[in-house]
C-alpha cells in the first residue's frame, strides 16, 4: 500500500488556497503544513465584556471581536435604566445608550 494520496491538483490548490485565506498568509504551503494551519485557524470570536455606566457609543476595544456581556447601568431623566445583554448575544455592531 502506498503513503501516498492521488487527487486532481485543482482539489489541492482550493484547499491549500482556503487554508491561505483563513489563516492570513500569502507563504506558499507544503504538504505537511496545511493540518497544522488549519488547526490554528481561529474559530471562536474574542468578545470583551463591559459595564456602561453613561449614555454614549460603545464597540469593542481593539483585539475584541465584539462584545459579550454587555451591563448598562445608566440613571435616565424618569429615573435608571438597567439593561442586561447576554454573553450569547454577540455585538459586531456599535452599541448607542441614550
Amino acid at each position: 500500500m502506498s503513503d501516498y494520496v492521488v487527487m486532481p491538483k485543482n482539489d489541492w490548490q482550493n484547499i491549500v488556497d482556503a487554508t491561505k485565506s483563513k489563516s492570513g498568509t500569502s507563504d506558499k504551503l507544503k504538504s505537511g503544513e496545511v493540518a497544522p494551519k488549519i488547526l490554528n485557524i481561529k474559530t471562536e470570536p474574542t468578545l470583551q465584556n463591559k459595564v456602561i455606566t453613561e449614555n454614549g457609543t460603545y464597540t469593542a476595544d481593539s483585539g475584541f471581536d465584539g462584545l459579550g456581556e454587555v451591563t448598562v447601568e445608566v440613571e435616565s431623566s424618569g429615573g435608571s435604566s438597567d439593561l442586561h445583554f447576554s454573553e450569547t448575544e454577540l455585538f459586531t455592531e456599535t452599541l448607542i445608550i441614550e
